[in-house]
């Protein structure tokens, strides 16, 4: 691998996704570790450079990211997880060099499969209006340690004024 090429293409990255992209990045991670049972890879960079090919350029938010990269990793390799067929994805400094040379066939589409159920339950709670439900919707995609949501005060069920970027980003 080509660890400069790596670094610089993902500040170029983060740059593009308005700040966002590194954030994304730390929270599917955080999402991969939380799955069982879990293929043993793609986790780390592997994981990583997916995003990055798959977080859309001016996302506004980490939740749109989290959204956007999980339905474009579904829908991009649908069919390789279907035929359990491993992607060929080039690294940044050495193109011959697949990033997902150790994902077998099995382990990316067990991957993919997480990956559908996710963008499902990413949309759910980015297009959730209700502060509340979104934060528990959220915390269903990235376990307990995702924020409780806001306490409701006075019976407003609301829980205060609604997110300007869908749910609770």
């Amino acid at each position: 691998t080509h660890p400069l090429a790596q670094m610089a293409a993902t500040v170029t990255k983060n740059k593009a996704c308005s700040g966002h992209f590194v954030n994304v990045v730390k929270s599917l991670k955080w999402w991969r570790v939380t799955q069982q049972p879990k293929p043993k890879y793609p986790k780390s960079y592997p994981l990583e450079h997916l995003l990055w090919l798959n977080c859309p350029d001016g996302v506004d938010s980490v939740a749109k990211g989290v959204v956007l990269s999980l339905e474009s990793i579904r829908d991009q390799y649908r069919m390789q997880a279907l035929i359990k067929q491993t992607p060929f994805i080039s690294d940044h400094g050495v193109l011959s060099h697949n990033v997902l040379g150790r994902v077998s066939g099995d382990d990316f589409a067990a991957f993919h499969a997480l990956v559908a159920d996710a963008a499902k339950q990413a949309r759910l709670a980015f297009d959730e209006e209700d502060t509340r439900k979104s934060a528990r919707l959220w915390r269903d995609l990235f376990g307990e340690k995702f924020p409780e949501p806001p306490a409701e005060r006075n019976g407003d069920d609301e829980g205060g004024e609604p997110p300007k970027s869908g749910g609770y980003t």
